[in-house]
């Protein structure tokens, strides 16, 4: 709602344009189709300005998706694992439930003392292969694939959700803990003090600059006009 804590805008992926996400402070995509080049280029210069990304993952789409990210931008942007084919317990009594999880990391902390997380059955989610370069796992499946990583890249960072709240793939919706899930992964996703957003006072600040090549490299100021050190 316009009230709430979160103010969610909607679009499908050919729809999204520069300025939309020049205005979000987090993207999910979820339950979406293949990615145009245009639209995966446009989702890759958001996250080299330091935005934050979370993707569920659940179709053969989702697959290809992280493969053209990845395609596009080898050396930037490494996935925090390698994402194979769905598997899909749907037809089936067999699912599957989150375990190892990552307690101590912030998105995950709230549910420390919350067993319900972990009987929450999952039916639809992607094989998952260790990485080259492996980001963070803060959570597994049952069955040994990887739940919930994170990887860092550029100045953005990609957390990856090997899910969906799709009624159909799970029971993850129906979980009195889906809100505060989905919170909790905003939360922790969003720019905090640093990438693009506010800066504070006396705290880390990292910003993303487009430069006119023939512009002399800019000087940064204090506000009595002191100049500062700066890479």
């Amino acid at each position: 709602g316009e009230d709430g804590p979160i103010r969610c805008t909607v679009r499908a992926p050919d729809a999204i344009g520069a300025a939309d996400l020049g205005r979000a402070h987090l993207v999910l995509l979820c339950g979406v189709k293949e990615l145009s080049a245009t639209t995966a280029g446009l989702l890759l210069d958001y996250l080299r300005g330091g935005g934050g990304m979370i993707c569920f993952l659940s179709s053969p789409a989702d697959q290809a998706n992280l493969a053209t990210l990845q395609r596009l931008a080898p050396d930037e942007f490494q996935m925090p694992f390698d994402p194979g084919a769905v598997i899909d317990y749907s037809g089936g009594t067999r699912s599957v439930t989150l375990v190892n999880a990552n307690y101590d990391d912030p998105i995950l902390r709230p549910f420390r003392e919350m067993p319900e997380l972990g009987k929450i059955q999952f039916r639809r989610l992607l094989k998952t292969e260790p990485a080259k370069d492996p980001g963070q796992v803060l959570a597994s499946f049952s069955d040994g694939n990887a739940a919930l990583a994170r990887q860092n890249g550029a100045a953005g960072s990609l957390l990856l959700c090997n899910f969906s709240p799709s009624p159909d793939a799970g029971d993850l919706a129906r979980s009195a803990l889906f809100v505060p899930l989905m919170q909790e992964l905003a939360a922790a996703m969003r720019p905090q003090s640093g990438a693009w957003r506010a800066f504070k006072s006396g705290g880390p600040c990292m910003a993303t600059v487009a430069l006119d090549p023939s512009a002399a490299l800019p000087a940064l100021e204090s506000p009595s006009g002191e100049k500062l050190d700066a890479v």
